[in-house]
């Protein structure tokens, strides 16, 4: 089980594994995010247990992510109404 506390975030959006191949270091991440922080973690399962690492901080309320035909991941912006592709999380 993965946490975190309310100063980091207060709505857990929940995400994908990523397994598209536009950004091969990215197989098998799970990408979550969260409406009210707007923030975008992803989640690693490595030897040593789970790796959480923050990606990204946008001014999105992230409501939903989808995955497009290749496997990419997008994130919605439910204030804008805008959707996001979010490219390389890997870095």
């Amino acid at each position: 089980m993965v946490e975190y506390k309310h100063p980091v975030g207060e709505s857990i959006t929940g995400g994908y594994v990523h397994r598209g191949t536009a950004f091969p270091d990215e197989q098998g991440m799970y990408v979550f995010g969260d409406y009210v922080a707007g923030k975008i973690w992803t989640l690693r399962n490595t030897s040593t247990g789970w790796e959480q690492r923050l990606v990204m901080t946008t001014t999105w309320g992230i409501s939903t992510f989808g995955v497009d035909g290749s496997g990419e991941i997008w994130a919605a912006d439910h204030e804008t109404g805008t959707i996001h592709l979010l490219g390389d999380l890997s870095k």
